[in-house]
């Protein structure tokens, strides 16, 4: 499954509140392609995790940076961290912003 809503800038819609139920009462496993996204700012850029304009600005070039390298480059991090021991039967993306990550949902047979 994965979760898409705002504009960008409008954090706050609920996205990840949302993913965190479903994987609290559904069994379902939270991943997110920002979160790679948002390590490398508080690691290399000193970002407290805090949503701003300006925080906004940085995720931002991070992100572009990293889908420069590759259109997938984020969403592979992001479920390159989903156990592969077979423990995990559903997945709920809680920041599907890309056309190509909603492919991938939906060639995984899920919804947006």
């Amino acid at each position: 499954m994965g979760l898409c809503g705002g504009r960008w800038g409008d954090g706050g819609v609920g996205k990840t509140t949302v993913a965190n139920v479903l994987a609290k009462q559904g069994g379902f496993y939270p991943a997110s392609p920002v979160d790679p996204v948002k390590d490398i700012a508080k690691e290399f850029f000193g970002w407290d995790g805090r949503m701003d304009d300006a925080a906004r600005l940085l995720l931002d070039r991070i992100c572009r940076v990293g889908r420069r390298i590759s259109e997938g480059y984020w969403l592979d991090l992001a479920i390159a961290k989903v156990p592969k021991d077979g423990s995990v039967g559903r997945l709920v993306l809680d920041d599907v912003w890309f056309p190509n990550e909603a492919v991938w949902v939906a060639g995984c047979g899920g919804i947006l």
